[in-house]
């Protein structure tokens, strides 16, 4: 079921009144550790709410105040407050794993393309990012329209597309600077149009260590550099050996980015394998009885302890084995 704007007003309004302590904590979050402005936190609409939560260590439930994020659909030129909150995203200040969609079940929908479309609705371009502190700080740096995906780089729902193509004629795409997130900038091009897509990088001069948007504006670089210097894509077939060249070096100046899922009961085999990449086949050789079973055993153990589905196809062993 859809939640009213006026709940959506009420974690905005806490947060901004800042008349509890759980409230001024949040906003120093986001002031302190994540460099946002009054401004900018009041534009996207972002508010304050206490969410429980089970911890897995301590085997019980906890209550950490969440920054939530709404997803708002717009009817054209009507004011923000007749718009329709669809969705809304909480995460946690405390632990950013401890996330949340309420309401269950409900439509798919942007952070912060309601509000642009308010204030700047002529504007033909937008970026699209993975996070919404991301979004948040390219407007706050550059006043350039900037949105997020719903669900980070893992997936964009084909009425999202849609929303996209009918709202603007350029969409510049600025992910994470790791493996995932250059991934996930080739398969959204994809999607939307290879044509209509733009791709953001980090400038060469930045330190390696800035990951994304919001690192770069905690850091004070220079938003809007990396902005002009955008590109178009090019054909995923089609590399020259300047373009190639780049990619080795950036994944041996970053090899942490590159890193795969770990089994941290065998820190010993994950430091040389670096993990499982995705795109990868690693194969276990060995003498009979030389433990080649007992290993992959233990590797599906520690992958599935991380939820993470684990397939074995039992060609030779018992199935009870």
């Amino acid at each position: 079921s859809e939640l009213s704007v006026d709940e959506w007003a009420t974690y905005s309004r806490r947060l901004l009144e800042q008349n509890d302590k759980d409230a001024i904590a949040v906003m120093k979050y986001l002031q302190e550790e994540r460099g946002l402005n009054l401004n900018t936190i009041a534009f996207f609409g972002v508010g304050i709410k206490d969410e429980r939560f089970f911890d897995k260590e301590h085997n019980n439930f906890v209550i950490e105040n969440c920054v939530t994020f709404p997803w708002l659909v717009d009817y054209g030129q009507e004011p923000l407050s007749k718009n329709r909150l669809i969705r809304m995203k909480l995460r946690s200040i405390k632990n950013k794993k401890n996330m949340r969609l309420d309401a269950k079940g409900g439509p798919w929908g942007f952070f912060g393309l309601s509000a642009h479309k308010l204030i700047q609705p002529d504007v033909k371009f937008v970026i699209l990012t993975e996070g919404e502190y991301d979004a948040m700080a390219i407007y706050q740096a550059t006043g350039y329209p900037a949105i997020s995906l719903p669900n980070g780089a893992s997936s964009l729902h084909h009425s999202l597309v849609e929303q996209l193509n009918n709202a603007y004629e350029c969409i510049y795409l600025w992910f994470d600077n790791d493996e995932s997130g250059i991934a996930a900038t080739q398969k959204f091009a994809k999607k939307i149009g290879m044509n209509k897509c733009r791709f953001i990088r980090n400038c060469d001069h930045w330190p390696k260590s800035i990951k994304d948007a919001n690192d770069a504006l905690r850091h004070g670089l220079d938003l809007s550099l990396a902005i002009a210097q955008a590109e178009s894509p090019r054909h995923d077939k089609i590399v020259n050996f300047a373009e190639f060249r780049n990619i080795i070096f950036h994944e041996l100046r970053n090899p942490h980015a590159y890193g795969g899922t770990q089994c941290e009961s065998l820190p010993g085999l994950m430091k040389k394998l670096r993990g499982f990449r995705r795109g990868e086949l690693t194969l276990l050789t060995g003498h009979t009885g030389g433990g080649k079973t007992t290993l992959a055993s233990q590797i599906s153990i520690g992958i599935a302890d991380q939820g993470i589905n684990t397939l074995w196809g039992s060609f030779e062993v018992k199935i009870t084995k």
